[in-house]
């Protein structure tokens, strides 16, 4: 069988403590990637200078094809990512944070586990931390409130997810995807919905995946480490220390940390499970509204909020003619 093209797209933005592991670990990879695109999101740090330093200098540069795009502002994890996509031409492409190393055979465990299964467009390795013994991901499920959580998150690893299987969908901090799957998906050209920004956005694409009949496989086997949060002094926290810690966070993360919970579930909800899960729903916009009373200065974001309602209520009409499969039950929080 002839090598695969595999593009890997980082998404930097003020990481050069962990940008040039990432990359060192992308280039050592047992099965090379033939693309290498790293989008930098006006990071104000030594990011692209660290970058530079990890590929090497111009005689010792990797096989593979490597190119820099600098954007003048942060641009967001979606739009970002759909730039790295765009600019490569691999029939998979791996979407990484900076604040992630791969193990030598992640992409070979990776890519192994897709070829034998032509239904599944993405997968989700198992993720775990720094210390090497506590899971980050598994893959996400989605709860009754509309919540996406990480399977095992923060627990340590005692073999409970040493199983592959089928999950809901991939953290989009180390994310491979079939390009025909995202070609398959994509709206108004937009693989990552950037209305979004950031948050929800991987969850999101694997549920319209899901519409459309793809499937998110997860392989245990294929291992890398994450920071989580990387400049984020919450990061490696518990869940519910990250929400205290949120008010700390700029207001725009604030803002679609709130919001874009709403946006995923207009866009992808069927009416039939919205009827089912909602006391859970009703609990956690209740929850999301004693916090905008703590934070008022997030209702001046009002006004964005109802474009963004509109918007997604427009793309799931849309979308609704295009969904090839039953819209699959959200859930799974299992080792399956």
């Amino acid at each position: 069988m002839s090598q695969p093209r595999v593009a890997v797209v980082v998404i930097n933005w003020n990481s050069g403590r962990y940008l040039a592991d990432c990359l060192a670990s992308v280039l050592a990879q047992s099965l090379p990637p033939a693309e290498l695109v790293i989008i930098d999101n006006a990071s104000t740090d030594d990011s692209p200078a660290a970058g530079r330093r990890a590929i090497g200098t111009p005689s010792g540069a990797p096989s593979c094809r490597v190119e820099w795009i600098i954007n003048p502002r942060n641009e967001g994890f979606s739009r970002a990512a759909n730039q790295g996509i765009a600019a490569t031409t691999g029939d998979w492409v791996l979407v990484l944070n900076p604040d992630v190393v791969l193990s030598p055979s992640y992409l070979e465990e990776a890519w192994g586990a897709l070829r034998v299964r032509p239904e599944a467009g993405s997968l989700a390795g198992k993720v775990l931390r720094f210390d090497l013994r506590t899971i980050d991901t598994t893959g996400q499920f989605v709860r009754a409130d509309g919540r996406v959580r990480e399977r095992g998150y923060g627990t340590i690893d005692h073999g409970a997810y040493d199983q592959p299987g089928e999950v809901f969908s991939v953290c989009g901090a180390v994310a491979l995807y079939r390009r025909v799957m995202l070609e398959d998906i994509a709206v108004d050209g937009e693989y990552f919905d950037e209305d979004f920004f950031a948050f929800y956005e991987d969850a999101d694409l694997g549920w319209r995946a899901q519409r459309r009949g793809w499937r998110c496989r997860y392989q245990p086997t294929a291992v890398a480490y994450h920071a989580r949060g990387g400049t984020n002094p919450a990061a490696g926290r518990r869940w519910w220390w990250a929400r205290w810690q949120m008010p700390r966070r700029p207001l725009q993360i604030q803002f679609h940390i709130l919001m874009n919970r709403h946006l995923m579930l207009i866009k992808n909800e069927p009416a039939g499970q919205l009827w089912l899960h909602w006391p859970m729903l009703l609990w956690a916009d209740c929850i999301d509204l004693c916090y905008l009373l703590v934070q008022p200065r997030l209702l001046a974001w009002a006004p964005q909020a109802a474009v963004l309602l509109r918007r997604a209520l427009e793309k799931r009409r849309r979308m609704a003619h295009s969904a090839l499969s039953p819209v699959p039950t959200r859930s799974g929080a299992g080792t399956g």
